[in-house]
């Protein structure tokens, strides 16, 4: 606002000295005595007119707009409603709040549901091991058994074919004469490969009744 005032108080500055300036040119030409105090007029109204744009530039174009303060409106609205709707309102509340808790209480139950199957799963595989390390201690005097059964065996088996052998040498010793049935040779006790295997073996008497037999002696 102040700033337009000067605004125009710098064009009325103006108009005024350009009006000064026609009139002073007018009295210098016709030699006037007037045309000095025109011309301090004119420098006056010059300085003036100085001044005046000086502090048009200085002074801000608008004045700072301060922030405006939006009021908040907070409308409130109230809705009356029948005492059925309320009534109707409470059971819907009640029903609800009933099937949280229904839900809470299932949720629980499960929870121990699980909880219980998984004990007894992992008694179940307790129980299993259990039973797994006793049929290998079981299993075990078996095995000692079947190995000292088999080591008897073979005892056995050694034993025999000792008697055998001993049974070989006790005949050989008595004189009598032995035959290969696989070669068809009979040896002599005298002879070097007298002692054989009893499975192959056969006795005669007298080496007349081997080669009657289809045998014959043994060249060592």
């Amino acid at each position: 606002m102040f700033k337009n005032l000067l605004v125009s108080l710098f064009l009325v500055l103006l108009i005024g000295q350009v009006y000064l300036s026609v009139r002073w040119l007018l009295a210098k030409l016709k030699a006037s005595p007037t045309a000095k105090k025109l011309q301090n007029l004119l420098f006056c109204s010059l300085m003036a007119e100085i001044a005046l744009f000086y502090l048009i530039a200085i002074l801000p174009s608008t004045p700072p707009k301060k922030p405006s303060k939006a009021k908040q409106h907070v409308k409130i609205e109230t809705v009356v409603i029948g005492k059925t709707r309320f009534k109707d309102a409470k059971k819907a509340s009640i029903s609800l709040l009933e099937e949280q808790a229904s839900l809470n209480a299932d949720a629980s139950s499960l929870k121990a549901a699980s909880e219980k199957l998984a004990k007894q799963s992992a008694k179940q595989s307790s129980s299993t091991a259990v039973q797994s390390a006793k049929v290998i201690v079981n299993s075990s005097p078996s095995t000692a058994s079947s190995s000292s059964n088999t080591g008897s065996n073979q005892d056995v088996s050694a034993a025999t074919k000792a008697t055998q052998s001993e049974s070989v040498s006790t005949k050989s010793s008595q004189g009598l004469i032995v035959g290969n049935k696989n070669t068809k040779v009979y040896h002599t006790p005298d002879q070097e490969n007298y002692s054989m295997a009893a499975k192959n073996a056969v006795y005669f008497k007298t080496e007349s009744e081997a080669i009657a037999n289809g045998y014959h002696k043994s060249k060592r």
